[in-house]
């Protein structure tokens, strides 16, 4: 259930609605804080919007990303990189994020390939994936922000609405540490 009547509880309900896209109340329950935060949207469902400043980001209004967590939280993650399936439009090599400090995310979670970066201030480059490589990473932090237009606004100015498969929406990026321990698929194979 959530704590509508304080203002810590209207902001664990706003870091799950920008976070997540859905409010659900096993998501947001602060008895649950630091573990599975995942929900999802049914149909049936429907989510009052919340206007938040700018400025209330990340003091006073915290936005959980794809994993779960707060964003600019300190991780440990493990994923596998796949190939994009076979009838996608994205031919984009991908990373499946399967664990989070220790623990098997359920349902695990995909990364473009673009949205996995190495770490800013110099700490050195991560390395080139490969289909089926397995990493593991001590240190990372999943960043974020808005991403291009909504449709509502291209028509706004006009202009046909470009291809973006992130087009108007809150994206997320992983930043990660140059630690990254790469078990590879053709190590495995032989």
């Amino acid at each position: 259930m959530f704590i509508a009547s304080t203002f810590r509880g209207q902001m664990r309900r706003i870091a799950c609605l920008v976070g997540l896209g859905a409010a659900m109340s096993s998501a947001c329950d602060p008895a649950t804080s630091g573990e599975d935060r995942h929900a999802t949207k049914s149909e049936n469902q429907q989510t009052d919007v919340i206007q938040v400043m700018a400025a209330d980001i990340p003091e006073r209004v915290q936005i959980l990303g794809d994993l779960g967590y707060p964003i600019y939280t300190v991780l440990q993650v493990d994923g596998t990189w796949e190939n994009p399936p076979p009838r996608s439009k994205d031919s984009e090599i991908r990373f499946r994020v399967t664990h989070v400090n220790g623990r098997k995310l359920e349902p695990s979670r995909e990364f473009s390939r673009d949205r996995v970066r190495s770490a800013p201030g110099g700490l050195g480059e991560i390395p080139d994936p490969t289909a089926g490589d397995t990493w593991h990473v001590p240190t990372c932090v999943e960043s974020g922000g808005m991403v291009g237009f909504p449709p509502h606004v291209w028509e706004e100015f006009d202009v046909r609405l470009p291809m973006m498969p992130y087009n108007g929406r809150f994206m997320t990026h992983l930043y990660l540490s140059d630690e990254v321990q790469v078990e590879n698929a053709t190590d495995n194979a032989q």
